[in-house]
């Protein structure tokens, strides 16, 4: 029994990777997701659009969303970028839905191999949202997108 507990903790992270590959977004990338409404005020979504992007940003860069966003969608930058005068990892995102939205996301730091739980701000409609950690993540993963409730 002891040994069964010792395997099932020890395949735990593989497992976890192997779950959640499908909706892993590289770092250096922009990309868009188009979500789609379910019960309970939920949103599935799926990447539509994923290509490299290897530049440096400002985080005040207001030229990152010069494009229209559909008001299924939402684009993001994941990416290294200027933070005051620090460089740091960037996650820019900007939803084009007419809702507020709250939303999670993992993370995977430089050196690990594990998603860790990060904290992150809800997205108001057509407003650019920030997110800025001073360490390198090679990986993160969005999930749970839902109404915020008031």
């Amino acid at each position: 029994m002891k040994l069964l507990i010792i395997a099932i903790f020890l395949c735990l992270p593989a497992l976890n990777a192997f779950c959640q590959e499908e909706n892993v977004i590289k770092f250096k990338s922009e990309v868009t997701l188009t979500l789609s409404k379910t019960k309970n005020g939920r949103y599935d979504y799926k990447i539509t659009e994923m290509k490299e992007f290897d530049k440096t940003v400002e985080a005040n860069d207001m030229l990152l969303f010069k494009d229209k966003i559909d008001t299924n969608q939402i684009k993001l930058f994941f990416c290294t970028g200027k933070f005051g005068y620090q460089n740091a990892t960037l996650l820019i995102v900007k939803s084009g839905l007419k809702v507020f939205l709250n939303y999670t996301a993992k993370i995977k730091r430089d050196g690990r191999d594990y998603f860790e739980i990060t904290s992150v701000e809800p997205l108001i409609p057509n407003v650019k949202s920030l997110e800025e950690w001073p360490y390198n993540i090679n990986e993160i993963i969005l999930g749970d997108f839902s109404v915020m409730k008031n």
